[in-house]
């Protein structure tokens, strides 16, 4: 029976069938410990706070000047 070959380069058959198989265990091993802990998934190497303003931005900014809390890009702010 010929082995599946799953890239056209020089690679070792065997190499590219447990590959899968190996990163399948890891995932259900991160998954796993997601579950019983009851904590989500966070990524140290990742500012989350950076990513989350870093696409709500310009939608904070918009909402921003339809309040009128900005004009000609500046911040304007009435004390009460």
């Amino acid at each position: 029976m010929p082995v599946p070959r799953f890239s056209q380069g020089g690679e070792d058959p065997s190499r590219l069938q447990t590959c899968p198989r190996r990163n399948g265990a890891k995932m259900l091993r991160s998954i796993w410990a997601i579950l019983r802990d009851g904590q989500p998934y966070l990524d140290p190497a990742i500012d989350y706070d950076a990513v989350l303003v870093d696409r709500n931005a310009s939608r904070w900014l918009r909402q921003l000047e339809t309040f009128g809390y900005v004009q000609d890009g500046k911040v304007v702010w009435q004390a009460s």
